[in-house]
């Protein structure tokens, strides 16, 4: 007798899973694109935190002017130290040299107008132009603080480079 044909067939034998690695190139691609990505956005952030230094530099050397003028409370020199602080940001490291000059109004005009604000021909930060060299010139050395804090602050949402 002849033996029966389905005895003869075999279990159906799945095929291994495929293996994780390698990935199939578009994960390579995802990768590369990734990586790109995020050594762009170091390379900008790296970019704007240098261009920044010029800022943290003047806020440094204004702060130590405060801790002098808190120790000895002259505030004609604290006015004539954050003058020149400013007039080395702006003309030096900011590159505008047409400022090197300015004086008067017209340098507290350029205050208010880089400032957004009137704190500089009408507030505290008067003492930058002509007022501290009146005689016995009264500065308002915590508001002209402020008014430079601002600034600065503005100054540096300014800056972000390309």
């Amino acid at each position: 007798m002849q033996a029966d044909p389905l005895e003869q067939l075999r279990d159906i034998h799945l095929p291994e899973p495929p293996n994780w690695w390698p990935p199939a190139p578009g994960w390579w691609l995802l990768v590369a694109v990734a990586i790109a990505l995020l050594a762009y956005l170091a390379w900008r952030r790296w970019r704007r935190w240098q261009a920044g230094a010029p800022i943290r530099h003047a806020a440094a050397l204004l702060d130590a002017l405060w801790r002098d003028y808190q120790h000895d409370a002259d505030g004609v020199r604290y006015a004539h130290g954050c003058n020149e602080v400013l007039k080395r940001l702006l003309v030096g490291a900011r590159l505008q040299p047409d400022l090197a000059a300015a004086s008067g109004m017209a340098w507290l005009h350029w205050l208010d107008s880089a400032s957004a604000s009137t704190d500089f021909t009408q507030g505290a930060g008067q003492a930058l132009g002509e007022h501290r060299f009146r005689p016995q010139p009264q500065i308002d050395a915590e508001g002209l603080r402020d008014a430079l804090d601002r600034l600065l602050g503005r100054l540096a949402n300014k800056q972000a480079p390309a």
